[in-house]
């Protein structure tokens, strides 16, 4: 999924300057100065900041070039990423199915295996950050495609099978009682459009029962790796 990987070029200076320790030290220093006013004078108040300054001018030639910085910062967007994701996907869910849908439970399984790997990963190494993240992006990809089954179903529910079935035998027998080609034309073109919507429906259902199967073989597949890492058989290679 597009949306769990880079969306658009980092301004690693930008990030640097606007992080929450750039702020927060500018705040202490401003608030050194006013300490150091009280008994020193208002000239000694500027001290702090400029100092702060001085520094941050310095670290800005270094610290949004460093493979380490670029990387934590990397991964804070990714994650924030991977939450406004999970968020917009529960939620849209959460407006259509109802609780008790057993592939809530599957999901928050699925979850739950996945913080289980990082635990692991911490204590073993076993896992790099990439298969971790392959795990994460599997458990959305869960949701994804449960939301993409939904969106078939309300589709495949809208189209009336037998309404239009019915329709298509009433345009058959009229074809054989119309003589005016016009209207022997307009028929049978209705007629096709009508034959597209039953196969659509027919594709529709295809598509269900090929992505039903592909939710069902991932919750066993995920169920099959975290099993073999918990029993030691499986390592990062």
């Amino acid at each position: 999924m597009k949306a769990f990987h880079e969306e658009e070029e980092i301004n690693y200076f930008k990030e640097m300057i606007t992080s929450q320790t750039s702020i927060l030290g500018m705040f202490g220093a401003l608030g050194a100065g006013a300490v150091l006013s009280i008994p020193l004078g208002l000239g000694f108040a500027v001290i702090p900041p400029l100092l702060f300054c001085a520094g941050g001018a310095i670290a800005t030639m270094f610290i949004p070039s460093s493979p380490v910085f670029q990387e934590g910062v990397r991964r804070r967007k990714r994650k924030e990423r991977m939450e406004r994701v999970e968020s917009e996907l529960v939620a849209s869910l959460q407006a259509k199915v109802s609780q008790r849908d057993s592939k809530w439970t599957v999901y928050w399984k699925l979850r739950e295996y996945w913080e289980a790997m990082v635990r692991f990963a911490k204590d073993s190494g076993s896992l790099s950050k990439a298969d971790l993240d392959s795990f994460e992006e599997a458990t959305l990809n869960y949701l994804g495609m449960w939301r993409a089954l939904v969106s078939m179903k309300e589709s495949s529910k809208a189209i009336q099978v037998g309404d239009i079935t019915q329709r298509i035998k009433d345009i058959d027998s009229q074809l054989k009682e119309q003589e005016g080609e016009v209207n022997r034309k307009k028929l049978e073109q209705a007629g096709i459009e009508y034959r597209k919507i039953l196969q659509r429906h027919k594709d529709l259902g295809t598509r269900i029962i090929s992505l039903e199967a592909k939710m069902e073989s991932m919750k066993h597949n995920f169920e099959e790796i975290y099993q073999r890492l918990m029993s030691g058989q499986l390592s990062s290679s």
